[in-house]
C-alpha cells in the first residue's frame, strides 16, 4: 500500500492505495497559502494548521497498514515559494520522520495531466490555491505546459472581495499563458472545478460519482460567479461549498471563467482524477508495495 499526501496551498489532500486503487480519501483544508502573497512567508498559524493536517494522515495511514516508508507527501506552489518554507519542511521531518517533496511548477503540472489521463492524451486545467497549470498532450507529446502562478487564495489575498479589481488584474497576468494550441476539450481539476461542479450538480457534500465527467458550460459559472460574489458565507455553504472554501470561490471561479474565455471555451469537463493520482502513477505504481 502507498498513501500519498497532497498538501496544497489552501487543503491537505490523503490518498490510500491498495493495488493500485484508491481505498481511502480525506482531505482537511489548512489554508498553507492564507497570506503569501503579501509576506512571501507562511503565516505560522496556517503553518501549524498545515502540519497538524499532515500528522492526522499520517496516523490515519499507518491505521490503514502503510508503512512509514510508503508515506508519501509531497507539495506544491505554496511550499515553493515561501521565504520559510524550509521552516515547515523540517517541522515536518522531524515530527513524522518523512520527507516532503517539493515538486517544481512543471511536474506539477504533469501530475495533473497523469491523474487525468494515465498515459493518454487531452488537456487539463488545474486551478490551486496559488498557482493554476495548464498542459496539453497530443500524439504521445506534451505539447504545451505553463503555470500560471495565480489561484484562488493569492487572488483573495490580494483583492479580497472587489471583484472589479479582481476582474482587471486576472484578465491581465492570463496573457503569461501566451500563444495555446487550440483546445478541443478541456478536463479541470482542482478545487474550484470540482466545487462549481457540485453546486451546479447539487450535491450538498462530496460526491465523485455527480461531479466526475460533468460537463460545466460557462453561462452556468457566470451566474455562480455572480452568487459566489454577493452571498455571505453562510449562503455560500447552503448552495454547496464547504465552509473551509466560501471564502476563495468567488476568486477561483472568475479566475477559471477568464482562463475559459482566453482558451476560447464555454464549457469544461470536471474530473476527480487529478495530483493524488498523478503523484502516484507517476512515482510510486512502479514501487514494490510494502
Amino acid at each position: 500500500m502507498k498513501a500519498i499526501i497532497d498538501i496544497g496551498s489552501n487543503s491537505v489532500r490523503l490518498a490510500i492505495f491498495a493495488d493500485g486503487q484508491i481505498i481511502y480519501k480525506g482531505k482537511i483544508t489548512s489554508q498553507l497559502g492564507k497570506g503569501l502573497a503579501l509576506t512571501g512567508k507562511i503565516a505560522p498559524e496556517q503553518m501549524k494548521k498545515t502540519v497538524d493536517a499532515v500528522r492526522t494522515f499520517v496516523v490515519k495511514s499507518m491505521l490503514f497498514g502503510v508503512e512509514r516508508k510508503d508515506i508519501r507527501p509531497f507539495a506544491t506552489a505554496t511550499v515553493r515559494r515561501a521565504e520559510n518554507a524550509d521552516e515547515f519542511l523540517k517541522a515536518v521531518y522531524d515530527d513524522f520522520g518523512v520527507f516532503i517533496d517539493v515538486v517544481s511548477e512543471h511536474e506539477e503540472a504533469s501530475l495533473a495531466l497523469i491523474g487525468c489521463f494515465g498515459s493518454g492524451d487531452g488537456a487539463v486545467l488545474d486551478i490551486g490555491g496559488a498557482s493554476s497549470e495548464l498542459i496539453i498532450k497530443e500524439g504521445g507529446d506534451v505539447k504545451y505546459k505553463y503555470s500560471l502562478p495565480l489561484g484562488a487564495v493569492v487572488l483573495t489575498d490580494l483583492f479580497g472581495n472587489d471583484r472589479e479589481k479582481m476582474d482587471e488584474y486576472v484578465k491581465e497576468r492570463i496573457k503569461e499563458y501566451g500563444q495555446v494550441p487550440e483546445i478541443k476539450t478541456l478536463h479541470c481539476v482542482g478545487g474550484t472545478s470540482s466545487c462549481c461542479a457540485r453546486v451546479l450538480a447539487r450535491a450538498r457534500e462530496y460526491d465523485p460519482e455527480k461531479t466526475d465527467g460533468k460537463t460545466v458550460i460557462i453561462s452556468d459559472l457566470n451566474l455562480l460567479v455572480d452568487r459566489f460574489f454577493t452571498l455571505n458565507d453562510e449562503q455560500k455553504e447552503k448552495m454547496g461549498v464547504e465552509a473551509p472554501r466560501t471564502g476563495i470561490i468567488a476568486g477561483g471561479t472568475l479566475l477559471l471563467i477568464n482562463i475559459l474565455g482566453y482558451l476560447g471555451l464555454d464549457r469544461f469537463i470536471a474530473s476527480e482524477n487529478d495530483n493524488l493520482t498523478g503523484y502516484y502513477l507517476l512515482k510510486c505504481a512502479g514501487e514494490e508495495n510494502g
